[in-house]
């Protein structure tokens, strides 16, 4: 076999891929609360179509309403789901999602970068995530996201990098 990947999805403009994301019958509770719905459609304003369609071209990724922190992704070669848990549905839903779209962000960085279909370590996947949502322009809400978060390791070493990252950057 040679490795093809079989393309599921193409998306020819933004509007096609926001129809088709939308109307999927996964996200009928996104489409339950306009709050929601107007800031998923937000976050993805900030999403170039070439980013879209490299991650939707092999896989179908949807988003599911879970219970847990904040949030998570699953791969396997052809589904890909982010689990939503209460808090970032709640984050969704509020007036200045900023957090939230940080964090959606960087589970979409997980998916963009395949680490459910590849041995990673995990700490590197967390930052190659980071980076991703920072292409995105989420960088100082992720900054504040990981603040509020448990003192760790991990923490800290994600936080060292979005500084040099700013620094390098400024």
């Amino acid at each position: 076999m040679l490795g093809f990947k079989k393309k599921l999805n193409y998306f020819s403009s933004k509007d096609h891929f926001l129809q088709w994301f939308f109307s999927h019958p996964d996200h009928r509770w996104i489409m339950a609360d306009r709050y929601i719905q107007a800031n998923i459609m937000d976050f993805f304003d900030s999403f170039p179509l070439r980013m879209i369609n490299k991650i939707y071209e092999t896989q179908e990724a949807t988003l599911h309403p879970s219970s847990g922190m904040f949030a998570c992704s699953v791969q396997n070669s052809a589904k890909s789901l982010i689990m939503v848990f209460p808090e970032l549905k709640k984050l969704l839903g509020a007036p200045f999602p900023g957090w939230a779209h940080a964090v959606l962000a960087h589970e979409f960085g997980h998916l963009y970068h395949e680490h459910g279909k590849k041995w990673i370590d995990p700490l590197q996947a967390q930052i190659e995530a980071d980076r991703f949502a920072i292409e995105l322009g989420h960088m100082d809400q992720l900054a504040a996201f990981l603040e509020e978060r448990p003192e760790s390791i991990e923490k800290r070493t994600r936080l060292s990098y979005l500084t040099s990252k700013y620094f390098q950057d400024h």
